[in-house]
């Protein structure tokens, strides 16, 4: 088994072409899918203008909302401008800001932006009309009193916005890559065997169980490798935050290529050659990338048949894992769901098809 291991990962090392097209692959969608991909610490623009309030108010009232969310860079253009970069969709939206509400008009639906802009501009209005109810120093007193939850509110609402979208697609693409890394490297059996190099190695001391385990193992640690490289390139290179749960994500995206090895498995012993091979392999990665949220957020799925056949998506299972390791800070009980649903996708059709795949080499 340890040589089958061995003599696998040479043959990669002589022509990893593959490998390193399923990272780059990887890396690029998930950093344009996720718009740049960018860190906590940038800043998200807000276009700003007014119908009514005079310059002077509106610039000390940006100059409030700018202390009330660090993340968010508030811009003033005259209404002409924040109009024409509306129409031409350059931005999500604009803000009209009036002297006690506010109106924001979008460029498209499902974007961030009101997630993000409207809680502050909530809380500064309602903050206005409490400073005229009771006084500037009684709110003052208030916010010292209230000043130990701002942190953490702040930091709350930028990890529900901008980050979580990032990483969500991030981890969509990074899945969908790993099914095709995964699934190819076990079709290495299918072809060793019509190839006839199988009977001959059957012929040697090793154990056929010896064998399946060995290749299987091998296709295991590549697709594994695929993805602790392309999360390390954002963690430690683009400086991409995941919450703290970098390495809680490498734990729990286990089970998801477990089951993606095992369907693997299974294809390779339902088809009768690498063509179709080749054919049901992309089927069953586009298939399960878009019906398990992997393009775009089930959130935004209308249909109840698209919602229903979701769950038999492995990509929506590790989708959760990913995003419960990371952005909803899950705990490991939270786990279990996802994870046993995909060890039992794995283990129902690993084994039918290595008997498939048996069968076929005692025709």
């Amino acid at each position: 088994m340890k040589a089958i291991v061995w003599e696998f990962f040479k043959s990669m090392i002589r022509s990893p072409w593959e490998i390193v097209a399923m990272i780059v692959l990887s890396v690029l969608f998930g950093f344009v899918s996720g718009g740049g991909m960018t860190s906590e610490s940038e800043g998200m623009d807000v276009t700003v203008y007014s119908e009514d309030l005079p310059e002077t108010e509106l610039a000390s009232m940006v100059e409030e909302l700018d202390g009330e969310a660090s993340t968010l860079n508030w811009r003033v253009v005259a209404e002409e401008e924040a109009l024409a970069q509306l129409n031409g969709q350059s931005i999500e939206g604009i803000v009209n800001l009036g002297e006690d509400s506010y109106e924001l008009i979008l460029a498209r639906e499902q974007v961030m932006l009101p997630a993000l802009v409207e809680p502050v501009l909530e809380r500064y209005f309602i903050e206005e009309e409490l400073a005229q109810l009771v006084g500037d120093e009684a709110l003052a007193q208030l916010h010292r009193l209230q000043s130990s939850f701002s942190v953490e509110q702040e930091s709350m609402q930028t990890e529900s916005a901008g980050g979580e979208q990032g990483l969500r697609s991030l981890f969509g693409f990074l899945l969908f890559f790993a099914i095709y890394t995964v699934s190819f490297s076990v079709s290495s059996i299918l072809e060793i065997k019509y190839n006839g190099i199988w009977n001959r190695m059957v012929l040697s001391p090793t154990s056929k169980v010896s064998m399946y385990v060995g290749y299987l193992i091998s296709s295991f640690l590549l697709g594994y490798a695929q993805i602790v490289i392309v999360l390390s390139i954002f963690n430690f290179l683009l400086d991409v935050s995941f919450y703290g749960g970098f390495w809680k994500a490498l734990v729990a995206v286990i089970p998801f290529l477990f089951a993606i090895m095992a369907i693997g498995v299974f294809l390779s012993g339902i088809v009768q050659s690498q063509a179709q091979l080749s054919i049901a392999i992309q089927l069953v990665a586009i298939s399960s990338a878009m019906l398990g949220g992997a393009f775009w957020p089930l959130e935004i799925v209308g249909s109840d048949l698209m919602l229903a056949l979701s769950y038999a998506s492995p990509i929506m299972y590790g989708m959760e894992l990913l995003m419960g390791a990371t952005a909803y800070s899950w705990g490991w009980e939270e786990f279990l769901w996802p994870a046993a649903v995909l060890f039992f996708i794995g283990a129902a059709v690993i084994g039918i098809g290595l008997h498939l795949m048996e069968r076929k080499a005692t025709l």
